[in-house]
């Protein structure tokens, strides 16, 4: 089982926070209502029942796959903010703001016209992937980048001919980090195809179609805007093994399952066990084990021609045969047993 980080500690202990807390602002209202913090109806048995909406995709991600989107999230992050401070010579931070799947249309709707939104591909991901910058954080880096200060713009915009050399500019730098950011996974090559300003224009994607949403809140001196890639979960079907690997599934060849028989034999090879033989047992009761003396002879139920049991360090491997060695007693294997 997977031992849970310290940032996932803390997320889930945030998350809980914040469940009690509405729960008991519900609870009041409900209470200065004369109902239930669910309705007006005090009894639970009667409360609405919340048709289930098909249409949302399902968000549970493994944790393999969680933990690894995360490594590049924050690799990504930590990354851009040193490059985009050096380029933009200001203090410029990326910070992972978390993941979350839902569906392309809800995707959609939450982001603004004009927006800067860098439709690309990412191979060995299946179909195209979307950046999504806010246009106001673009603008600011147009400024920076033409020698003006870094300042919250005054008015936004879909961008002229100038602006969208510009825009290629800063999203191929995007590109490049995130490009790096996955090295230790599986290194994706992504391929800027083009820029869009008004996101109802784009049909990318189906509406329904299950989309992962990685975000960054970036800051730059006192402008702060939101920043996303939003990847299909079905891209990731042609690196699932690297992104998501499934437990229980041998990956080695013939020859590393040789390799390693033959380095597990050249381990153990000179270790000793304890092999013993012996006969069939018989129960006895326990006045006749108490009247039991020197020269008496005690009868076992095993018959000559059965053959001996052989255990290797008390448990049962191999038939025998009792014989003699010269002056000592001596076990012939017969053979495996077969119930082993």
């Amino acid at each position: 089982m997977d031992n849970l980080s310290q940032e996932e500690i803390d997320a889930l202990l945030e998350e809980a926070a914040d469940d009690a807390t509405e729960f008991d602002a519900q609870e009041a209202a409900g209470a200065d209502s004369g109902g239930d913090a669910f309705g007006d109806v005090a009894d639970p048995r009667e409360r609405a029942i919340r048709a289930f909406d098909f249409n949302r995709p399902n968000n549970n991600l493994s944790k393999t796959f969680e933990r690894n989107l995360r490594g590049v999230s924050e690799s990504f992050a930590k990354d851009a903010s040193l490059s985009f401070s050096n380029t933009m010579r200001g203090n410029c931070d990326y910070t992972f703001a978390g993941m979350r799947v839902n569906s392309f249309g809800e995707t959609l709707s939450g982001w603004e016209s004009p927006s800067c939104i860098a439709v690309c591909s990412m191979e060995p991901l299946s179909g195209v992937v979307l950046v999504h910058v806010e246009a106001s954080l673009m603008f600011s880096f147009f400024t920076k980048l033409l020698g003006g200060p870094i300042e919250v713009p005054s008015q936004v915009r879909d961008f002229t001919e100038i602006e969208m050399g510009l825009a290629r500019k800063v999203l191929s730098k995007i590109l490049e980090q995130f490009s790096a950011a996955t090295e230790k996974v599986h290194r994706v090559i992504p391929l800027l195809i083009q820029i869009e300003n008004n996101p109802n224009y784009l049909n990318a994607f189906a509406e329904a179609e299950p989309v992962l949403n990685l975000q960054y809140n970036v800051t730059m001196e006192e402008v702060g805007a939101v920043m996303s890639f939003v990847i299909p979960l079905a891209a990731f079907e042609p690196v699932r093994e690297e992104f998501d690997p499934r437990e229980g599934i041998d990956v080695r060849n013939a020859a590393d399952r040789m390799a390693e028989k033959q380095q597990a034999h050249g381990l153990v090879g000179t270790a000793s066990a304890l092999m013993s033989a012996r006969f069939r047992s018989r129960r006895i009761r326990f006045d006749e084990l108490l009247a039991l003396k020197t020269g008496d002879v005690l009868s076992l139920e095993h018959h000559v021609d059965r053959p001996l049991d052989v255990d290797v360090e008390g448990k049962p491997m191999f038939r025998g045969t009792s014989g003699r060695v010269g002056r000592s007693r001596a076990v012939q294997i017969l053979g495996r047993r077969e119930d082993v």
